[in-house]
């Protein structure tokens, strides 16, 4: 896809702030969603808007993948699952296993609302607590990016269901690094 359609697919003018490139992504999945729209090309504009906010984010040169085939040195890499971002985990699976391997570690974050497998995406319910302790309901989208290498991207985003500020998204998506180590996600 050309970067000018991915932006123009987007909804918004280019720009390199990585919050506003996510908030128009989320803004305009919940528009051409199918679980949230009737429109006969939902799946096919839902295809569209995640091939143009990967194209963006590559634009935005994100991180390179750390290989999966070193020794993990730290947290920051287990069991054959790398945090490749702040927001992006890489798991050294084939997608449909990375797939699988996300939706069980979402069953134990949430509750799961929504699957979505040929579009890689999974969506679950989360309660999250504040600094405060203050109760957040949010919702957590996975979106799954396969690799020619084999490694495939879980990339997150996380919005609160109320006018409660977002929890960083850096946090949530240590959680899901977490249970997908815990769940042996390397070797699915």
């Amino acid at each position: 896809m050309l970067l000018d359609d991915a932006w123009r697919c987007l909804g918004i003018a280019p720009t390199s702030d990585r919050r506003a490139l996510r908030v128009a992504y989320l803004h305009r999945l919940r528009e051409v969603h199918p679980d949230r729209s009737n429109s006969p090309a939902a799946n096919d504009a839902t295809v569209a808007l995640l091939e143009a906010y990967e194209a963006v984010l590559e634009a935005l040169e994100q991180p390179p993948l750390p290989s999966p085939t070193h020794a993990p040195e730290s947290k920051e890499e287990s069991a054959g699952v790398s945090m490749a971002g702040n927001d992006t985990i890489a798991v050294a699976l084939p997608p449909t296993d990375a797939y699988l391997a996300a939706l069980d570690a979402a069953h134990r974050l949430g509750e799961v609302i929504g699957v979505e497998p040929p579009s890689g995406l999974v969506q679950v319910l989360m309660e999250l607590r504040d600094a405060a302790g203050s109760r957040i309901m949010c919702q957590l989208l996975i979106t799954l990016q396969g690799r020619a290498t084999g490694v495939t991207e879980l990339c997150c985003a996380i919005e609160p269901l109320d006018s409660s500020p977002s929890p960083p998204i850096g946090a949530v998506t240590e959680l899901l690094f977490d249970e997908l180590v815990a769940g042996g996600a390397a070797r699915a």
